[in-house]
């Protein structure tokens, strides 16, 4: 059979393959793993909704780290807004690229990029104001 008449059924062969190893991590362990589980392990397999999850929650524990942080330093400007969008790329671009070893075409690479980037920015700046104008 010739490979290329084949292309969209590997997409199929793969997809099932997946669905071996995740049963398989069930059957082995009782039960299924937790993506928060599975979140500190780089040798996982990830369902896109799974993983979105993961990104958004953690992206905003990120966020109020940071926001704190650059209120207690006392960060002011411009600089504490592009220092936050760029660090918070960086780390999540390392975190699921590197660490999780991620697909970025199969998940989609800007949705991976700015999952919940916009409500972590808001809460970043609601605790950055705040944390800065209880203390100045």
């Amino acid at each position: 059979i010739n490979a290329e008449y084949m292309g969209p059924f590997n997409r199929i062969i793969e997809m099932s393959t997946k669905e071996v190893k995740r049963r398989k991590n069930i059957q082995e362990s009782g039960a299924e793993v937790s993506k928060w589980s599975k979140a500190l392990k780089s040798d996982s397999e990830w369902d896109k909704k799974d993983l979105f999850d993961v990104l958004f929650w953690l992206r905003q524990v990120f966020a109020i780290l940071a926001g704190v942080l650059w209120g207690c330093i006392p960060f002011v400007g411009l600089a504490g807004h592009i220092l936050f969008v760029t660090s918070s790329g960086l780390v999540f671009f390392l975190y699921y690229s590197k660490y999780l070893g991620v697909d970025e075409e199969e998940m989609g690479r800007m949705d991976l990029a700015t999952e919940g980037l916009w409500p972590s920015y808001a809460l970043f700046l609601a605790l950055w104001i705040t944390v800065y104008s209880l203390q100045f």
